[in-house]
């Protein structure tokens, strides 16, 4: 199956007082027709940057140093504004981490979502708004109509978050990108919300890049999970592998933060120290002062991702821990 997005030795890059620091490094992967990848990570680990720059929505100080992002095989990579403008909504969506930040206050949300849809379709204002209506019902937010006339800041942040999806896929794109989508929501919403991607997913067909801190939230409904660290992957398997046995340090050590109701632990698990800042990371590894099984030639040199089958990792222990 060919890929329908192809990201290959991506470098995002920034300025900075300390020069230039790369939020994502070298990172290569691939996503199918339909397929649903979630990226997961500590914040900092470069997620939202890799979302950012499949849409073109690097702005500087930040720019893409290197590497290619193909979409149905076409480079977006220095591709013009006004190209990336037609690819934005009708091929690729993106949804957001915070949708008050990305909803326009003054703006009525059916006509949010109605001048999305005539941005990319010749159709008439009418017509477009009949249609955000009838998206507004696709994405369960109840009374449709009478909440295409509701400004932003009149809705629940569950509702914005539905409405932001409503907009995402109007135009029925091939990949849809959530960043963060659940973030801020209980627990119960965050539920329903991912309930509709899914939902969403299998009904159109669309594949999904979910982009999350949380594993949990990727168990039961992402193919495969891509694990990035300090601006690098660091593992990436199908989910119920990486579930079952983590092959990196930090796969292992944010599978087991996550609260099981089954055990009792007076205290979770926690990796200790945090993320450090990319104008000074530690020699070698990066992950290496923060993981329990560092040895002293962790600090020579940053592991290569190698690949075990459908399986990759950035590990001096990974062939041992890809045996066992």
């Amino acid at each position: 199956m060919s890929a329908l997005l192809a990201v290959r030795d991506l470098t995002v890059t920034f300025e900075t007082t300390a020069g230039a620091v790369a939020a994502v490094d070298a990172l290569s992967f691939d996503i199918g027709p339909g397929e649903f990848l979630g990226i997961v990570g500590e914040s900092g680990s470069g997620k939202s940057v890799t979302a950012l720059a499949a849409m073109g929505l690097v702005v500087a100080p930040g720019r893409i140093a290197q590497g290619s992002i193909r979409l149905g095989g076409e480079e977006l990579v220095g591709l013009p504004e006004r190209s990336m403008r037609r690819i934005r909504g009708r091929r690729m969506a993106m949804v957001f981490q915070e949708p008050m930040a990305s909803l326009n206050p003054v703006m009525r949300i059916g006509d949010q979502i109605a001048e999305a849809i005539r941005w990319h379709e010749d159709v008439s204002a009418r017509a477009a708004a009949a249609r955000a209506v009838d998206l507004l019902g696709t994405v369960g937010i109840p009374a449709p109509a009478e909440r295409a006339r509701a400004y932003p800041q009149q809705m629940s942040g569950g509702m914005r978050q539905r409405a932001m999806i409503a907009m995402a896929i109007a135009c029925s794109p091939a990949l849809l990108i959530a960043d963060e989508p659940t973030t801020a929501l209980d627990v119960t919403v965050q539920a329903q919300i991912m309930d509709l991607l899914r939902s969403l997913r299998e009904r159109f067909g669309m594949a999904l890049l979910l982009i999350t801190h949380d594993l949990g939230l990727v168990a039961e409904q992402a193919d495969r999970v891509l694990v990035m660290y300090a601006g690098r992957m660091v593992e990436e398997a199908p989910t119920a592998s990486l579930f079952a046995r983590p092959l990196h340090p930090y796969s292992a050590g944010l599978l087991d933060s996550i609260p099981d109701i089954e055990i009792r632990r007076p205290v979770l698990p926690a990796i200790e120290g945090v993320v450090p800042s990319l104008s000074a990371l530690p020699p070698g590894c990066r992950f290496g002062p923060r993981c329990r099984f560092a040895e002293p030639a962790c600090t020579t040199a940053d592991p290569p991702l190698r690949r075990f089958g459908v399986r990759a990792t950035a590990c001096r222990r990974d062939l041992d821990l890809a045996r066992a």
